[in-house]
C-alpha cells in the first residue's frame, strides 16, 4: 500500500491483493529385505522426498515477484548382512542426490523498487524477481563393518568412502532493478538508480 497523501501512479498499485501461495509435499519410501541363507541376507531401502513451493511474494511486494521453489531429495541404500561363526560383517553402498532449484516466474520483467523515506512504510516492490540458482549434489558411500564379540567385550571395524560431486548454476541479480524515491528527483516516476 502507498502512503496517505503520497501521489503514487495506480501502475505501482496495480498487483496489490490476495493470491494464493502453493506448497505441496510428497514423501515416498520403502524397503525391500531377501534372505540369502540363515546367516546372510540383503535389505534395500529407499525415501524420495519432494517438494514444491511458491514464494517472495506478499504484502508490498507483487504476485509478479513469484519464484517457484523445487527442492528434491533421492536416498537409496543396499545393504548385505553376513552372521559368520564369531563375527558379523555389514556391507553397505548408498547414493543420495539433493536438488534445490529457485526459478523466478517473472525474470523477464525488471525489478522496481519504490521507496518512501521518513514514512515508516516498506518499500512496494513490483516487476520480476531477480535469481535462478540451481543446486545438485551427489554423494556416493561405500560402508563396510566388522564386529567380533571377544570375551566381555566387542571389538568393531570398518571404514567409510564418500564420493561426492557438486553442480551450482547461481545467477544472482540477473534481472535489472530500478530504485525510485519520493525524495529523490523525479519522485516514483524516474528511477534514481539502477542496477
Amino acid at each position: 500500500r502507498a502512503p496517505p497523501g503520497v501521489p503514487v501512479p495506480d501502475s505501482i498499485l496495480s498487483g496489490a491483493g490476495e493470491f494464493d501461495q502453493p506448497f505441496s509435499s510428497h514423501l515416498f519410501f520403502g524397503k525391500l529385505t531377501y534372505d540369502m541363507s540363515e546367516r546372510s541376507d540383503l535389505m534395500f531401502t529407499a525415501t524420495v522426498r519432494r517438494e514444491d513451493d511458491e514464494r517472495g511474494f506478499g504484502e508490498n511486494q507483487a504476485a509478479t515477484l513469484r519464484e517457484d521453489i523445487d527442492n528434491n531429495v533421492y536416498n537409496y541404500l543396499l545393504k548385505h548382512t553376513l552372521a559368520g561363526a564369531s563375527f558379523t560383517n555389514e556391507a553397505q553402498v548408498s547414493f543420495q542426490r539433493f536438488h534445490w532449484m529457485q526459478v523466478p516466474e517473472n525474470s523477464d520483467q525488471p525489478r522496481l523498487v519504490y521507496r518512501f523515506p521518513g514514512l515508516g512504510v516498506p518499500d512496494i516492490i513490483r516487476g520480476g524477481n531477480l535469481s535462478f540458482q540451481d543446486f545438485i549434489q551427489d554423494r556416493l558411500a561405500i560402508r563396510n563393518d566388522i564386529t567380533w564379540p571377544l570375551a566381555t567385550h566387542v571389538v568393531k571395524a570398518g571404514f567409510n568412502v564418500d564420493f561426492l560431486e557438486y553442480n551450482v548454476d547461481k545467477r544472482l541479480d540477473e534481472t535489472p532493478t530500478f530504485w525510485f524515491a519520493t525524495d529523490a528527483p523525479g519522485g516514483v516516476r524516474s528511477p534514481y538508480e539502477a542496477n
